[in-house]
């Protein structure tokens, strides 16, 4: 119910406003007005109000002169009234269309609805359908007929319609040689276009003010709207920077948190890797001195002497049984580091790092290549070096491979096309972020992924 009535209330000032634009000669928002006060009609199925919004945009059509869709319009309203019942609505606009069909100079048009809109002639509407059936009578040669409306005209017409009459019948005069009339309504034909030119240039002052009025209460909207927007966006951004600064917070926060923990899996699993076979020798070495000196403390005890004897000799047989694995284990990674080396992307590789250029350009194909050969010679490879949850980055990863297949520094520069130093850089920092705490040296790093 509250959505009915606000529709009727708005198609009204729709309307009302279209009627102040066209009064103020603007012609593309009258009909925009009438185009919104039609869609309320419609949507209230107001035929009364649909038949006065095709009129008016018929009448703005006729202002921009566009004879057809002004036509159109004139008959949809003059349909909507027939099948509504509303003969006093259709004679109305049927009038108006007539005067269309003269501007058109179809005749016969005018000549089938003439006798239906003076068949009932209202006290408002006289002047008008006057004024229209005496210019279809005078233009189709009826000069009796068109005398006639044209004095209905004189008697109750308003000052344009009669203006009209008094020249076509000051026309008359001047072809019958009636001078005394000829003069009489050539008086009268002025007086009525002096009180027309009064009355326009009212009008004008009028719509002038109007229009002046309206344009400055659409600045004042304007610049309203646009301070609005102004404080509207500024609130936004504030806004949106204090969400921000507080996900920052929250981010920096967790991020920091995750930092430590990972720092605390990558010392451990450091400590694990380390415990390589060269640090089993040196621990074995250290068990040697150790008992060596206890067999000096304790040469006067005999008894334990010959069981340190006996532990000693077991110990060195470890040893050299552990030294004769650890230099076949030397020889096993010499001889696949050779293998690795002899395969043709490690050659291609190394021709490149040649280069006179003192750069070179490795494909993705080369690399995918490269990658695929350390697999398969180092099956374990990858897999220890993602056990040091370090997130390693494209050249950082590059560079694992290339220290893996034996390149130097100096040919790895060359094959990732950066200066010596910045590869001893990058070899260090990753030594540091293995451990942050103490000093390394890049060979630290070389040491580390030439032993996984």
């Amino acid at each position: 119910m509250r959505r009915h009535e606000n529709l009727k209330v708005k198609g009204k000032v729709y309307a009302q406003m279209g009627t102040l634009f066209l009064y103020q000669g603007m012609v593309p928002e009258a009909l925009e007005m009438f185009r919104k006060g039609f869609r309320c009609d419609l949507a209230l199925n107001d035929s009364v109000g649909m038949i006065f919004s095709h009129r008016d945009m018929a009448n703005c059509y006729l202002n921009m002169e566009k004879s057809d869709s002004a036509l159109w319009h004139y008959r949809k309203a003059c349909a909507l009234s027939q099948e509504t019942g509303r003969t006093d609505m259709y004679r109305g606009v049927l009038s108006q269309l007539t005067r269309l069909y003269l501007d058109l100079k179809d005749y016969d048009a005018a000549h089938d609805a003439l006798p239906v809109f003076l068949q009932e002639i209202e006290e408002p509407n006289r002047s008008g359908i006057y004024t229209i059936a005496a210019r279809y009578y005078k233009e189709t040669g009826q000069a009796d007929s068109a005398s006639w409306f044209y004095n209905r005209v004189l008697e109750c017409g308003n000052i344009y319609s009669k203006r009209t009459a008094c020249r076509y019948f000051l026309e008359m005069a001047l072809r019958h040689h009636d001078a005394p009339s000829a003069e009489q309504y050539y008086n009268s034909y002025y007086l009525y276009a002096d009180s027309i030119r009064q009355l326009t240039q009212t009008e004008a002052i009028q719509q002038a003010h109007a229009r002046y009025n309206y344009q400055y209460r659409e600045r004042e909207i304007a610049r309203l709207q646009a301070e609005n927007a102004h404080r509207n966006l500024l609130l936004a951004f504030i806004s949106g920077g204090a969400v921000s600064l507080f996900l920052l917070f929250m981010l920096y926060r967790q991020y920091a948190k995750r930092k430590t923990d990972l720092m605390k899996i990558r010392m451990q699993k450091m400590e694990q890797l380390l415990d390589t076979s060269e640090q089993k020798v040196q621990k074995a070495r250290q068990r040697i001195e150790q008992l060596e000196t206890q067999l000096n403390d304790t040469c006067q005890e005999l008894d334990k002497k010959a069981s340190i004897e006996k532990e000693l000799q077991l110990t060195k047989k470890q040893y050299a049984i552990l030294a004769v694995q650890v230099e076949a284990e030397k020889e096993w990674h010499e001889q696949i580091a050779q293998t690795l080396n002899g395969t043709s992307i490690v050659k291609s590789l190394h021709k490149k790092s040649c280069s006179p250029a003192g750069t070179a350009t490795v494909t993705s194909d080369e690399w995918q290549a490269l990658k695929k050969q350390i697999q398969c010679y180092y099956p374990e490879f990858f897999e220890r070096l993602d056990r040091l949850c370090l997130p390693f980055k494209a050249e950082e990863m590059k560079l694992n491979m290339l220290l893996k297949a034996g390149f130097k520094p100096a040919e790895i520069a060359v094959l990732l096309r950066h200066p010596v130093q910045t590869i001893t850089t990058m070899r260090r920092r990753l030594a540091e972020r293995i451990s942050p705490e103490k000093k390394v040296t890049p060979a630290h790093w070389d040491l580390l992924i030439t032993s996984l």
